[in-house]
């Protein structure tokens, strides 16, 4: 693919593939390196779409700017925008891409099939658009009926299960000792704590789980989320506090100890009030753009290179 092909057009304005492919490359340069190569590119296909559709809105915008403010106002914003693009932007670039001097930068810049003045261009349509479209959608004000609603229509989203915390002591049979000597063991080990032996310290100098370390301490843990139905059974019945019997699972005994456990519930409507407004914002925010789009795009001439291949 050539920098300067055409991958769509927007009334006068043109999105080149030089405008995305710095963007493009970093993303790709994120995904796993053994992706097979039909995989890649599939994906290469479809963000590369994404970013050509979020170009070609950012295009139809700047033609709602260009049409509605006067050029006096225009030239003025963007007097500031370079203004601020020379004293904000170019030092958070070159620490971004380890350069030193302008020059520096101007050079990695190319290297990624990029440039400064294509940077700048970029830094100035983001922020006229973002700053226009927050004056045409303006803030979304959300009432408490509304929030009300949502949240009695959508209860399931604010249940939680019982949650545990436990400690507990492993001991692995099969390699290092039999199934007999392990249960001698643990129930000696169990024999102490009863004794009042702590069961940190226990955990520490003779489990030989994954926790032994922290003390035997495992964190919180949803109730049916253990892949064993016996342990998860015995964690949301034993008292907390209280030693367990010796519970036998695949190749391993233990020995568990209930530390706190909380009952099933729902978050309350004064805690979940605030991601609810945040929510119903967007949600009203997104329907506004989706029609302000829709408007301004009529009568404008668009194309993408995706038109065809669809």
């Amino acid at each position: 693919m050539f920098r300067d092909q055409y991958l769509a057009t927007v009334g006068p304005h043109v999105v080149l593939l030089s405008d995305v492919l710095p963007e493009l490359e970093e993303i790709l340069a994120k995904l796993p390196e053994d992706l097979p190569k039909e995989v890649r590119q599939q994906y290469r296909q479809k963000i590369l779409e994404q970013l050509v559709q979020r170009e070609v809105q950012a295009k139809l915008i700047l033609l709602d700017i260009q049409r509605n403010l006067p050029k006096e106002a225009q030239q003025h914003i963007q007097q500031q925008l370079d203004e601020r693009f020379e004293e904000v932007q170019i030092p958070r670039l070159m620490k971004e891409h380890g350069a030193k001097t302008r020059a520096e930068l101007v050079e990695k810049l190319r290297s990624r099939g990029s440039s400064l003045q294509q940077a700048k261009r970029r830094f100035s349509q983001k922020v006229m658009v973002g700053q226009w479209i927050q004056r045409q959608l303006g803030q979304e004000e959300i009432t408490l009926d509304e929030m009300l609603h949502y949240y009695q229509t959508h209860a399931k989203q604010y249940e939680y299960p019982a949650k545990v915390r436990w400690q507990e002591i492993v001991i692995p049979y099969g390699e290092k000792r039999t199934r007999e000597q392990a249960w001698r063991l643990l129930a000696w080990i169990g024999n102490q704590l009863l004794r009042g032996a702590s069961f940190e310290q226990m955990a520490k100098r003779y489990s030989e789980g994954i926790t032994s370390e922290q003390g035997g301490v495992r964190d919180w843990i949803s109730q049916g989320a253990l892949a064993s139905e016996q342990l998860d059974r015995l964690l949301f019945t034993l008292p907390p506090g209280q030693l367990s019997p010796i519970v036998e699972l695949d190749k391993e005994l233990l020995i568990v100890r209930v530390l706190e456990r909380r009952p099933a519930g729902r978050t309350p409507f004064l805690e979940a009030q605030a991601e609810i407004r945040k929510k119903l914002q967007e949600q009203k925010r997104r329907k506004k753009l989706e029609e302000y789009l829709e408007r301004i795009r009529r009568g404008v001439p668009v194309w993408t290179v995706f038109d065809q291949q669809k």
